[in-house]
C-alpha cells in the first residue's frame, strides 16, 4: 500500500489504496495485454464513428418531415434509419 497523498482529502479513513505494478506478470503478459487494449480501443473507435455516421445519415435524410402526417412521418423516418444502418436491426433476447 502506498503513502496517502493530498488527493485523499475527503475520503474515509478506511479507504483502500492499491499500488499498480506489473511485477507479478509473466514476460509475455504485457505485450499481449497491450495488444488487447489496442484492439478494444480500435473496435470502440470504429463503432462510435459508424454510429455517428448512421445518425448523420438518418438526420440528413433530406425530407421535410413536418409536412407529413404522424403515421407517414414515423414510417419514413424508420425506413430512412433502417437504410442508413445498412438494413441491420437489433435483435431482442
Amino acid at each position: 500500500m502506498s503513502s496517502q497523498s493530498s488527493s485523499s482529502v475527503g475520503k474515509p479513513a478506511d479507504y483502500v489504496y492499491f499500488e499498480r505494478t506489473t511485477a507479478g506478470f509473466s514476460e509475455d503478459a504485457l505485450p499481449r495485454s497491450k495488444a488487447a487494449q489496442l484492439k478494444l480501443e480500435h473496435y470502440y473507435k470504429v463503432a462510435v464513428e459508424a454510429a455517428i455516421e448512421r445518425n448523420q445519415r438518418c438526420v440528413s435524410g433530406g425530407v421535410d418531415l413536418s409536412s407529413l402526417e404522424d403515421s407517414s412521418r414515423w414510417l419514413l423516418t424508420t425506413t430512412l434509419c433502417f437504410q442508413a444502418c445498412g438494413g441491420r436491426t437489433k435483435t431482442r433476447g
